[in-house]
């Protein structure tokens, strides 16, 4: 099983921050999606701007469905939102960075071992 989680960190001046994001699971059954695609961006980025009621300034990683023809095509559909590129790899410039590292230092403490698939002999 696998979790994949989506979001964006949200900051607007004279208010507290704010993180909308997404989770999906992964149970390796057939035709399940193993993780984020571009429509699941593309709601995030629609959810997020009815939640802050105004416009969005995304400041986005270089992952390859960022840049897609159908996320490119997305944005330029939506006034309201304007996209600014990181650098190829540039984690100390994104702020959700910090959230997923935190994130999956708190997660590994939850894990648990794999079940054995038949009993020990």
């Amino acid at each position: 099983m696998r979790v994949s989680v989506v979001g964006l960190c949200c900051y607007r001046p004279g208010e507290r921050s704010r993180l909308i994001y997404r989770t999906l699971l992964y149970r390796g059954r057939k035709n399940e999606p193993k993780g984020f695609r571009e429509p699941d961006f593309i709601q995030l980025l629609d959810a997020a701007h009815q939640q802050l009621d105004g416009p969005i300034v995304l400041v986005w990683d270089g992952l390859s469905a960022h840049k897609s023809p159908p996320i490119r095509a997305a944005i330029a559909a939506r006034p309201w939102l304007r996209v600014y590129q990181l650098p190829a790899y540039a984690p100390e410039l994104n702020p959700v960075e910090k959230v997923w590292s935190t994130m999956k230092r708190g997660l590994a403490n939850h894990c648990t071992a794999p079940r054995p698939t038949s009993p020990p002999s």
